[in-house]
């Protein structure tokens, strides 16, 4: 994943001696800690409800957002065995953090049966269109440290693989690594 372009790093660093492969290796190694941010679609993720209709979607944090909700559907028991059914959308409330609150309703027959649905199957898009601000400024300082460092913390191995010593504070300070941990999954 791309986080900075060759075009967008003046906003954030000077940037003399940054060429396109030491951005692609500063981009790495955020994408290494941070993860990829970019939008991404779930199709049918099982959200087990708690005794307070409250379950969570795994993908959704404060720091990676929930764009939209294409479907939702209950999943329950019935003397038939266990039927999903399409739930309105109003059904459900997602917080910022991806905690989901079952506000009832639900489909034919388990509203005939009197069962409550015991999972959510919800299909949901989340993540980033544009990368924030901060990640550029990141990703770009990173840049700035490995030319200014002539890269000592880093060993190339390919034009895609690098190990890197995660202890070298000169190129990854405890500030942009508190950023950094902000974005990555829990």
């Amino acid at each position: 994943m791309t986080f900075v372009t060759m075009e967008e790093l003046g906003n954030y660093v000077q940037t003399v001696g940054i060429t396109p492969q030491i951005l692609s290796q500063a981009n790495s190694i955020v994408e290494s800690i941070a993860g990829d941010i970019s939008v991404k679609s779930v199709t049918d993720e099982v959200v087990r409800l708690n005794s307070r209709n409250i379950g969570k979607l795994k993908n959704v944090r404060e720091m990676l957002p929930l764009v939209s909700i294409s479907s939702v559907k209950s999943r329950g028991r019935t003397p038939f065995g266990i039927t999903e059914e399409m739930l309105p959308m109003d059904s459900i409330d997602v917080s910022e953090f991806g905690y989901v609150t079952y506000y009832g309703g639900c489909g034919l027959s388990q509203m005939i049966f009197h069962s409550k649905p015991s999972a959510l199957l919800v299909s949901y898009t989340y993540g980033y269109a544009v990368v924030p601000d901060e990640l550029k400024m990141v990703t770009s300082v990173i840049a700035s440290s490995l030319v200014k460092r002539k890269m000592d913390g880093l060993k190339q191995l390919t034009d895609y693989d690098m190990t890197f010593v995660w202890t070298d504070d000169s190129i990854i300070s405890s500030d942009l690594r508190t950023i950094l941990m902000k974005y990555k999954g829990v």
